[in-house]
C-alpha cells in the first residue's frame, strides 16, 4: 500500500479514536478480559492461525487455567483469521448470555437468522437466510465437528436440516459465516455455513439439571467428563417433555452424545464422536387466519389432530488431525443413520373433499462418507502462504414415499423411491498473506453427484389437443440414473490498514444439489449455481470491547425453486435477485455488563416478474442487554424484532417485536436460572402463508393467510447442581 494510502487510514483513525481505544496486536476478540491456552481445536477445514488473529473458545474452565476466586473463567485460545466480515465464531458474552435450551436458541444466534416452526417441534425449522426460504435447510450448509448434517433429496425438501438432536449444553462454540466464498465447503452453501463444535473438554468432573415449566414442560440433563490421562471422555444425555401451548401439541424427546479423544502426543489427535435422538410430536398446524379473526377457532386449536412427526436419528464420526512439521492434515469418517415422518395437512379437505388432504411423508436414509485435506504451510519472512487441498466424499442410500392419509392411513402413494446419490468434492484452497495488511484469497471446487434408482410417481402428463383432456398416470414407474455437477470459482481480499480495523472484498458461487426424484423426469446435468459478492468492515476497539461491523452485499440464484408438499414436487420459479446491508453492535462498558444490536435489510425478488420473494421479511433486528455479575447475579433481555412480510396472492402479514427474558444467580456449585419467553404475551404468528383450503369436509373453499401461532409467554426454572 502507497505511504500516502496507510498515513490517511491513520489519520482517519485518529479523528474517530481517542488513544485509550486503541488495541495491539495481543488483543482479543472477545467482550472481556481472557487468558490464553497453548492450542485451539479451530472449526472445520480452519487454515492456519496468524499471530494477529484470534478465535474464541466458550469453555467454561481448563485444567490450567481456573482457579478457585473465578471458576468460569473464559478462554482465548489459539488464533484464527476472518475471511469475510461475517465470518466469526460466536462469542463467548454472545453464547454465555443468551438462552440455549434448544436448537432454536442455537441457530438464534446465527446472525441475520430468522427461524419459523410449524407441524410440531421435531419438524426442522423453517431459515431464512440473507434473503433465502432455505425451506428447511437448502441454502444453509451445516455440520457438528465438520460433519455434514443437510439430507439431500429429502423428502419434505432439499437439503432438510435436523439441528433438534443437537443437546445445546453439550455445544462448546458456533462458527458461522455467510455466503458462498469459501472453497472448503461445497453443496448448500450458499446463504451461509454454521459448524457447531462440541465438548471434548470441561472443568466440572460432572452435573445435574432439572427443570419445569409452562404447558407441563420438564426437563433433566446430565453431563460426565473425564480425562484419562492422553484421553478426553465427555458424556451428555438430555430429556424433555411438554403439553405444548397448542392443542395438540404433545412433545417428547430423548438426546444423548459422546465425543471421547485420544492424544497422539505431537502428532495430532484422534476423536470419535456418537449422538443419538428419538423424537415424538404432535401438532395442531397451519389454521386459516380468517377463521381466528372471526374467532370460529382459536388461534392454539386445530382442524385435524392427527398430524404429528416422528424421527430417530444415531450419527457417528471418527475424526484424525495430525501435524507434521509445516504440514498438517484431517481424515474424518462419518455414518448416520435417520428416520422421519412427517404427517401434515395444510388444506384440509381442497383437494379430497371427503378424506381430506392429510400427507404422510416418509423419509429412511442411511449416509456415509469421508472428509480429508492436506494442508502445506510456507513462510517467506513478512509474507506467508498456506495451501490446501481437499476431498469430500458422500453416499446416501435413500426410502423415501408421499403418501395421501386419513388419521395416519394411507389410501393412495403418490410417489415412492429408492434411489442412491453419491457427490463427490475436490477443491483447493490458496491464502496468502502478502503483507501484514494485506491477505488474498483464492480457491476453486468442482463437484459432482450421481443418482441412481428408481420408483413410481403419480404424475399428470401434457395436455392433448385431441382429446382436450390432460392425462393421469397412477403410479407411473421412474428410472433415475443421471448425474449433475457444478464448478465454483471463490475469491477474497482482506486488508488490514490499522491492527483493529479489517476490510473485506468477497465473491463466490455455490450450489444447491438437484433433487433425485425430479431428475427422474427432467435430467439435467448442472445444478443452480448462486452468484454473490459482499464488501465489509469490521472494527474491534477498547481492547476488544467494542465490536463493530457493516456489510453491503449482493447475491443471485440462477434456478429459484419453491417447495410444495402438497404436490411432492418442487415448483420452478426462474431467476432471483437479493441484495442488502447487515450492521452489528457489540459493546462491554463494564466487565459484567454486555449490550448488542444487530440490524439487517434485505430485498429478494424475482428477476422475472419483479415480485417479491415470498414470507420474507425486509427488516430483521435484535437488541441485547446482558448482565453476568461477578457476584454471580446473571440476567439477559433480548428482543427481536422481524418486519412485516410479502406473501401470495396480494397478501401481507405484521411486523412483530418479542422480548424474552433470562435470569439467574449461580452460587457455587450450583445454580438457578428463570427463563420467561415472550414477555408481554404478544399475539404473534410464527409461520405465515397464503393460499386456498376447504376448512370443512365438503364445505366452501377460502383463500387467505395460513398460519401457525407463535408462542404465548412461556416461563422455566432451572436448577443445575455441577460437582
Amino acid at each position: 500500500m502507497p505511504l500516502s494510502m496507510r498515513l490517511s487510514f491513520f489519520l482517519v483513525a485518529l479523528l474517530l479514536l481517542s488513544p485509550e481505544f486503541a488495541t495491539s496486536a495481543e488483543d482479543s476478540d472477545s467482550n472481556s478480559p481472557s487468558t490464553f491456552s497453548e492450542e485451539e481445536q479451530l472449526p472445520i477445514d480452519a487454515p492456519p492461525v496468524e499471530k494477529d488473529d484470534i478465535v474464541l473458545d466458550m469453555s467454561m474452565e481448563s485444567e490450567e487455567e481456573t482457579s478457585q476466586e473465578d471458576s468460569e473463567t473464559i478462554q482465548v485460545i489459539g488464533e484464527r483469521p476472518l475471511s469475510a466480515a461475517s465470518d466469526q465464531t460466536i462469542r463467548n458474552k454472545d453464547f454465555m448470555t443468551f438462552p440455549r435450551r434448544s436448537a432454536s436458541d442455537l441457530l438464534r444466534f446465527v446472525p441475520g437468522l430468522h427461524i419459523t416452526q410449524h407441524t410440531g417441534g421435531a419438524k426442522a425449522h423453517q431459515i431464512f437466510l440473507r434473503g433465502f426460504d432455505a425451506e428447511h435447510g437448502q441454502d444453509v450448509a451445516a455440520y457438528l465437528d465438520g460433519i455434514p448434517l443437510n439430507e439431500t433429496s429429502h423428502v419434505h425438501g432439499i437439503g432438510y436440516l435436523d439441528l433438534h438432536f443437537i443437546i445445546p449444553e453439550g455445544i462448546q462454540k458456533i462458527w458461522v459465516i455467510t455466503g458462498p466464498y469459501d472453497a472448503r465447503f461445497g453443496n448448500f452453501a450458499t446463504a451461509g455455513v454454521i459448524d457447531f463444535k462440541p465438548y471434548i473438554e470441561r472443568g466440572d468432573n460432572y452435573s445435574v439439571a432439572v427443570g419445569g415449566g409452562s404447558n407441563y414442560f420438564a426437563e433433566g440433563i446430565g453431563q460426565i467428563y473425564q480425562n484419562w490421562h492422553s484421553m478426553d471422555t465427555y458424556m451428555v444425555a438430555e430429556f424433555d417433555r411438554t403439553d405444548g401451548y397448542t392443542n395438540p401439541g404433545q412433545f417428547q424427546a430423548g438426546r444423548g452424545m459422546l465425543h471421547h479423544r485420544f492424544r497422539l502426543g505431537d502428532f495430532g489427535e484422534l476423536r470419535l464422536l456418537y449422538a443419538g435422538y428419538a423424537a415424538r410430536s404432535e401438532a395442531a398446524d397451519i389454521l386459516p387466519k380468517q377463521w381466528i379473526d372471526q374467532k370460529t377457532v382459536s388461534r392454539f386449536d386445530s382442524l385435524d389432530d392427527s398430524n404429528r412427526v416422528d424421527v430417530d436419528r444415531h450419527l457417528l464420526g471418527l475424526t484424525l488431525d495430525w501435524k507434521h512439521k509445516n504440514v498438517n492434515g484431517r481424515v474424518q469418517g462419518y455414518y448416520n443413520f435417520k428416520d422421519t415422518r412427517i404427517f401434515s395437512n395444510y388444506t384440509f379437505f381442497y383437494f379430497h373433499p371427503e378424506r381430506g388432504d392429510q400427507l404422510e411423508q416418509s423419509d429412511k436414509r442411511h449416509y456415509a462418507g469421508l472428509n480429508s485435506y492436506v494442508r502445506w504451510v510456507a513462510d517467506l519472512g513478512e509474507m506467508d502462504f498456506s495451501t490446501q487441498a481437499g476431498v469430500n466424499l458422500r453416499s446416501d442410500w435413500v426410502n423415501q414415499t408421499q403418501a395421501n392419509t386419513e388419521d395416519r392411513e394411507r389410501f393412495n402413494v403418490m410417489n415412492h423411491y429408492e434411489f442412491n446419490e453419491t457427490a463427490v468434492g475436490v477443491y483447493l484452497d490458496e491464502r496468502m498473506k502478502l503483507a501484514s495488511w494485506v491477505r488474498v484469497i483464492l480457491g476453486v471446487r468442482y463437484d459432482a453427484i450421481i443418482y441412481k434408482g428408481d420408483g413410481t410417481q403419480d404424475r399428470y402428463g401434457e395436455f392433448d389437443i385431441v382429446t382436450n383432456t390432460t392425462p393421469f398416470y397412477d403410479d407411473d414407474p421412474a428410472n433415475l440414473d443421471t448425474h449433475a455437477w457444478a464448478i465454483s470459482p471463490k475469491a477474497s481480499v482482506v486488508f488490514q490498514p490499522l491492527t483493529p480495523w479489517h476490510i473485506f472484498l468477497n465473491f463466490g458461487r455455490g450450489f444447491v444439489s438437484s433433487y433425485a426424484r425430479q431428475l427422474a423426469w427432467e435430467e439435467d446435468t448442472t445444478m443452480p449455481v448462486v452468484t454473490a459478492a459482499e464488501i465489509g468492515t469490521r472494527l474491534k476497539l477498547w481492547q476488544g470491547r467494542l465490536n463493530l461491523a457493516t456489510t453491503a452485499w449482493w447475491a443471485e440464484k440462477e434456478a429459484e425453486t419453491i417447495f410444495d408438499s402438497e404436490f411432492g414436487m418442487t415448483i420452478p420459479k426462474g431467476r432471483s435477485r437479493r441484495m442488502g446491508g447487515e450492521f452489528e453492535g457489540r459493546i462491554s462498558p463494564l466487565e459484567w455488563l454486555y449490550l448488542g444490536t444487530d440490524l439487517y435489510y434485505t430485498r429478494a425478488y424475482f428477476v422475472d416478474t419483479g415480485k417479491r420473494i415470498t414470507n420474507m421479511a425486509e427488516w430483521l433486528m435484535t437488541n441485547t442487554v446482558a448482565i453476568h455479575h461477578p457476584e454471580g447475579f446473571k440476567a439477559t433481555v433480548r428482543g427481536r424484532f422481524l418486519g412485516p412480510r410479502t406473501h401470495d396472492m396480494g397478501f401481507h402479514s405484521d411486523a412483530y417485536y418479542l422480548v424474552d427474558l433470562q435470569m439467574g444467580y449461580e452460587f457455587e456449585p450450583f445454580e438457578i436460572t428463570l427463563s420467561i419467553e415472550n414477555l408481554f404475551d404478544t399475539v404473534w404468528y410464527d409461520s405465515v402463508y397464503a393460499y386456498p383450503s376447504r376448512p370443512v369436509q365438503n364445505g366452501e373453499t377460502l383463500e387467505g393467510l395460513h398460519v401457525t401461532p407463535g408462542m404465548p409467554t412461556t416461563a422455566r426454572l432451572r436448577f443445575e447442581a455441577r460437582f
